[in-house]
């Protein structure tokens, strides 16, 4: 590129590339080095809790678990620099780059993690059945109605606060748009606090997330995504011997 390197320039650089991950910041995180697993119990087949006759002993408690294992994906980004480049450009490209690779890094972990909760192989990885989200929870063909946001909401069982993730667009020309049987709006614009928090719906968060598709809407409860840093971000650079370049390397090891 040679938009850094004009003589006379404001030292700034107006980034249009949006690199928001809402759902990755308000997941759970972990930082286990040499593997992730959970434990998950998925049912109680006998001996739960109950009422018996007096003296009498319950029967003994038989629990079902599964182990969901995540092996870590290798998550990259790089640029290449020329010796004249580093040189001529403008003092804020430095930073900006820096920057730059860690908030795409996180994006990736976000595609990432979407990956995981439609059941796909995300880039670098395989699928893992285990970690999507239930058939029964997946819903299409769904109006945008106070009925059909109800009927999802209450699919929603552990307790904490709501969150709803939608493009710009999806909240905008829709979201926005749904109203009660009095003909009330529901959605409640919220311009405080986070940025990427638009508004509420029934006391729900609706969080703007542009790695959606148009129509896209994933309806949870905030910490109910489990996530493992294996390595921090690593931001480094070395010097190719025969040309002088310079690469910048991002570099993450997540699940």
């Amino acid at each position: 590129t040679g938009a850094v390197v004009p003589t006379d320039i404001q030292n700034k650089i107006i980034d249009l590339v949006d690199s928001e991950a809402p759902m990755l910041a308000d997941a759970e995180m972990s930082s286990m080095t040499r593997g992730f697993g959970v434990p998950r119990l998925k049912s109680i087949a006998a001996g739960d809790a109950k009422g018996v006759a007096e003296g009498t002993a319950n029967e003994d408690e038989e629990d079902v678990f599964d182990l969901l294992t995540l092996d870590g994906v290798e998550i990259k980004k790089h640029v290449v620099i020329t010796r004249k480049m580093q040189f001529q450009s403008i003092d804020a490209f430095e930073s900006w780059l820096v920057a730059h690779l860690g908030k795409r890094i996180r994006v990736a972990k976000e595609r990432l993690i979407l990956a995981r909760l439609d059941g796909t192989a995300p880039d670098g990885g395989s699928a893992e059945a285990s970690a999507k989200i239930d058939a029964g929870n997946i819903l299409t063909g769904q109006s945008y109605t106070d009925e059909a946001i109800r009927g999802i909401f209450a699919k929603l069982h552990p307790a904490g606060e709501r969150v709803v993730y939608a493009n710009n667009n999806t909240i905008w020309a829709h979201l926005v748009g749904i109203v009660d049987g009095d003909n009330r709006k529901l959605f409640v614009p919220d311009s405080m606090g986070d940025p990427t928090v638009q508004g509420r719906i029934y006391g729900a968060q609706v969080k703007a997330d542009p790695n959606l598709a148009d129509n896209v809407v994933y309806v949870g409860v905030k910490g109910q995504i489990l996530a493992n840093n294996f390595d921090d971000l690593f931001v480094f650079s070395t010097i190719e011997p025969k040309t002088a370049n310079t690469i910048t390397t991002g570099y993450s090891l997540f699940d």
